[in-house]
């Protein structure tokens, strides 16, 4: 499935497991999800747009088919290049995955759910004209939700790489947990140079105190 590795923060006194994972892709003539090989990838091409987007898709089954339809279509229509998804249960990935717009445009990263942490996880779709040097999961040690972001690495031409990732922050009354959570966000964006896109459900409101002061902790990083 992957590879593994531990970064001990001494700061924190936490220890965080990075999990080197497969991106999968649509076989057409086999009809099924495989596990990307590493010479599948993509020439570098030029981008005169690039689009990122993110949903939490929540977990609840209220209404599910019909947002599930409704969020098929925004996404199909947003042409994006990288689509970033939280609160993905295994049912609600595996409806995804059998969505003919995704198995034409996208690999993904997973396509069972089987390294989710808990019953629901983040999910990225990533556009199959990419070239994506490798994508890692990442755990937050304390987590009591089984939070985890997943981070790809992608390289858009000879001189520019950009790390992508989307992350399902600590829930409710947590706010010492987020700032950790964010803290390890930024170190693992900071193990190599180049652009940063960190999207996802990060829990605390625009009007919120807590909004500014972890954004503080984002230091050069721009809000959109």
């Amino acid at each position: 499935m992957g590879q593994k590795s531990t970064h001990i923060d001494n700061n924190m006194e936490e220890e965080e497991e990075e999990l080197s994972i497969s991106l999968w892709k649509y076989n057409k003539e086999r009809k099924k999800w495989s596990p990307k090989q590493p010479d599948q990838n993509n020439p570098t091409i030029h981008w005169e747009k690039f689009r990122v987007v993110t949903y939490n898709v929540w977990f609840s089954g209220e209404y599910q088919p019909m947002r599930f339809n409704s969020l098929c279509d925004i996404l199909n229509k947003s042409q994006a290049q990288i689509i970033g998804l939280q609160e993905m249960t295994k049912n609600t990935l595996q409806q995804l995955a059998s969505q003919s717009f995704v198995k034409e445009r996208y690999y993904l990263s997973y396509i069972d759910g089987r390294t989710f942490n808990s019953w629901y996880g983040v999910v990225l779709l990533i556009d199959i004209r990419l070239h994506i040097s490798n994508i890692n999961l990442i755990d937050f040690p304390q987590s009591t939700m089984g939070r985890r972001l997943i981070l790809a690495e992608i390289k858009l031409d000879q001189n520019e790489i950009v790390r992508i990732g989307t992350v399902h922050l600590e829930s409710l009354d947590n706010k010492e947990q987020r700032s950790c959570q964010l803290d390890i966000c930024q170190k693992e964006f900071n193990h190599s140079s180049g652009s940063y896109i960190l999207m996802g459900d990060f829990n605390f409101r625009g009007d919120d105190q807590e909004n500014i002061d972890q954004f503080n902790r984002l230091q050069k990083w721009i809000d959109v």
